[in-house]
This record gives structure tokens, C-alpha cells and sequence, in this order.
């Protein structure tokens, strides 16, 4: 892949400053090791820049610094020279990478914000109604105010107690009802399935294994679950799927809980299960902020979709 396409396709103009942030044990050899490497790689990094941080259990060490990336292939070669040491963990970009290619496909990814439920769902079913052969795939990034959303599937005895300060909205995804707010990401997939040659299942799996692959990253032994769909730790659900599939396109997604209130998931039964716990990152002692999580999800993404 030339350097004009790779222009083309994320977005981003070299040569161009990116800004890395490098999680790694805390030892007395790890912060020299990581030099060493970004010096061999990228000369031009500033050794009184890089921005040194210890975790509150004292267990990781991140380093922050930027770089002069001339190509993609240049950033990939860094990447790929970080995580083949021993002492490094996580390799963050804090600079949103924006496409993938698979089978000489290409999904745009779309950080979004903060969105009200109500406003995107009426965004993906626009973008899918309007869309055609030609027109590229999405993923959007976001996250929602807190909101009740019901699935296709939802019985009224799965709501519980409904706490009318949240509002309760129907969709159009498959499963039952469950609850979103801050704190968690939500990935909506605006996929042509067929064009990417993805099977329902094989989309949902996609998925699955994206969010399996970014906890396996941070020391978290995960799975699925072909009887409920979505991804568990120790039984209890830190990942909700659903989607929706009209002529073919996909819109819906994953949400992965990280560092939110969950109290409201006591007023339903989540997926409609009444026995079923539900977890997040914040407990499972990973201290990374929200944005973080979404740029591991998105790079996890985008090597699980390029396979």
C-alpha cells in the first residue's frame, strides 16, 4: 500500500506529529526499554517530553511522548517494535485511526461523542435507508445519556422497576431491553453484510471477539455465550450485542461497560435474563479513562476485521 492511498483512506497527512501513550509493568528497566525503542525508530522523539506515570496500585507504568510518524508504514513498524517487548502491555494511539481495509473493503470510523439514544437511532436508520451499493461502511463511536432501550423481544415483566427519571426507549434491534449511559462505549456497525461477505452470526462473532481480544489485552480472561449473546467475565455480562439487519445492512451494535453507575441495571432484568449479573472495567481494577478504552477497542477492531 502506497503512501498517497494511505493519505486517501485515514485521513491523515504525513509527516505528522502522534502522540503514543505505552503501558508497561512497573520495573526499573521498563521506561529505558521503551526509549530505546522509539529512539531506534523515531530519532526525533524528545526524551524531556515523555511524560512518566505510575498506576495507583503501582502494578503499570505508562510513558506519554510524541513522534514524527513520515507513513503509515513507519507508525506500524513503532507499533509493531513496542509490542514485541517483554515489558510493554498496551500501545495506545491517541490519534483516532480511521479506516481498515478487508478485502480491499474500507469502514470509516467515526468517534461521536455523547449522543441521546433517540437521536442515533434515527441517525443509523437514515444512513441505512439512504445508503447504496457504493456507499462506504461506518462504525460509530458514542456514547448515551442515560437511556432504557427495549429490543424487539422485551416483555413487560423484565422491567422491574422503572425509574422515570431514565427514559425508556423502543428500538428496532433484536434481544431484549437494556440500559446505556456514561461511562460505557457503544459501537454501531454499519455494515453492507453482504458485500463483506459476513453472515449475521459471523457479524455478531466479529464483534464478540473484538471485545474478547481488547480484556484478553488487559490481563482478562473473557467469553461469549451462544445461548446469550454479548461477553462475560466470570458469568457476569460486561458486553451487551444487538443488531438489526435490513436489505442486507446492518446499524446496532456492541456496549461495553466501563466506569459507569450500573445501579440502574438493578430496575430491569438485563437481556431478559432475572438471574443476570452485569460488570464492568472500573471493577475489574483496569483504571484506563474512557477514551483510552476506545481507541484499544477501535485498534482491536480493526485487527479483528482485517483477518
Amino acid at each position: 500500500m502506497n503512501t498517497e492511498n494511505n493519505k486517501k483512506t485515514e485521513g491523515i497527512e504525513y509527516p505528522m506529529l502522534f502522540p503514543i501513550k505505552v503501558i508497561g509493568a512497573s520495573t526499573s528497566s521498563y521506561e529505558k526499554n521503551v526509549l530505546e525503542i522509539l529512539r531506534k525508530y523515531a530519532p526525533d522523539v524528545d526524551d524531556h517530553k515523555v511524560v512518566s506515570s505510575e498506576s495507583k496500585t503501582k502494578k503499570y507504568t505508562s510513558l506519554t511522548c510524541t513522534f514524527s510518524a513520515q507513513s503509515r508504514e513507519h507508525l506500524e513498524e513503532i507499533y509493531s517494535a513496542l509490542k514485541a517487548s517483554p515489558l510493554v502491555s498496551i500501545v495506545i494511539s491517541q490519534c483516532v485511526k480511521l479506516t481498515s481495509d478487508r478485502k480491499n473493503q474500507v469502514v470509516i470510523i467515526k468517534s461521536l461523542g455523547s449522543l441521546p439514544y433517540d437521536e442515533s437511532l434515527e441517525k443509523m436508520r437514515k444512513f441505512t435507508r439512504e445508503r447504496s451499493k457504493s456507499t462506504e461502511d461506518e462504525l460509530w463511536l458514542v456514547e448515551h445519556p442515560p437511556t432504557y432501550t427495549l429490543g424487539l423481544k422485551t416483555k413487560p415483566e423484565h422491567i422491574l422497576n422503572h425509574d422515570h427519571k431514565i427514559p425508556l426507549i423502543q428500538s428496532d434491534r433484536g434481544g431484549q431491553i437494556t440500559y446505556h449511559g456514561p461511562g460505557q462505549i457503544v459501537a454501531y456497525t454499519l455494515f453492507d453484510l453482504r458485500r463483506l461477505n459476513l453472515t449475521v452470526r459471523k457479524a455478531v462473532r466479529l464483534l464478540e471477539q473484538t471485545t474478547i481480544n481488547l480484556l484478553s489485552s488487559l490481563g482478562i480472561a473473557a467469553c461469549g455465550n451462544d445461548a446469550r449473546p454479548g461477553v462475560y467475565v466470570n458469568s457476569k455480562k460486561i458486553a451487551s450485542l444487538g443488531l438489526k439487519i435490513r436489505n442486507g445492512y446492518s446499524y446496532h451494535g456492541v456496549a461495553l461497560n466501563v466506569d459507569m453507575d450500573l445501579k440502574p441495571f438493578d430496575n430491569i432484568n438485563p437481556c431478559g435474563y432475572p438471574d443476570l449479573n452485569v460488570t464492568q472495567l472500573k471493577e475489574l481494577d483496569v483504571n484506563l479513562s474512557i477514551d483510552e478504552v476506545r481507541q484499544l477497542w477501535a485498534n482491536q477492531f480493526i485487527l479483528s476485521f482485517s483477518n
